[in-house]
């Protein structure tokens, strides 16, 4: 007799987990590829500038969204190099209730900044709205060189 869409929970559970796992691997392979193929051999010997990327910190702040149940970090970056780089930002958040969240899931990862320019990014965290609020936010840095000690951001009015 066959078998008719009878499986058990915890069965496509890992098998979910596992497709999702090898779909992120994928990505990153992908991209690096396309990258990699875009780059013609004369840049690929030339030797690369220098970035000297750092943070706008009165440009960049928290702000939570209780309607939304979310925190946004707002990160505003410049790069006075004369090569391209990559940011990482680890957000701190301190809550009214005493607690602190810095997971390093919560990690903003490679915001590109060109030589030269200034970029903006974003992110969006979840939180529990009815358990507390916002009351202090910092961001972890690395540049290059590993994680540096907190910066602390600016916390606007809720949204």
């Amino acid at each position: 007799m066959p078998h008719r869409g009878r499986h058990s929970g915890p069965a496509i559970m890992a098998l979910a987990a596992s497709l999702v796992v090898l779909a992120a691997g994928c990505a990153t392979a992908t991209e690096e590829q396309a990258t990699t193929a875009e780059q013609p051999d004369a840049a690929a010997e030339a030797p690369a500038g220098e970035a000297k990327i750092r943070l706008v910190e009165r440009q960049s702040f928290c702000r939570e969204y209780p309607g939304e149940a979310r925190i946004y970090v707002y990160l505003t970056f410049r790069n006075t190099g004369d090569g391209a780089g990559k940011a990482n930002a680890l957000p701190v958040r301190r809550y009214s209730d005493g607690t602190t969240n810095d997971s390093v899931l919560d990690t903003m990862i490679d915001m590109k900044v060109p030589a030269g320019a200034k970029r903006r990014y974003h992110g969006a965290f979840d939180y529990d709205a009815l358990a507390h609020d916002l009351i202090e936010c910092a961001v972890k840095l690395d540049v290059g060189d590993g994680l540096g000690d907190p910066i602390p951001l600016r916390v606007a009015e809720p949204g």
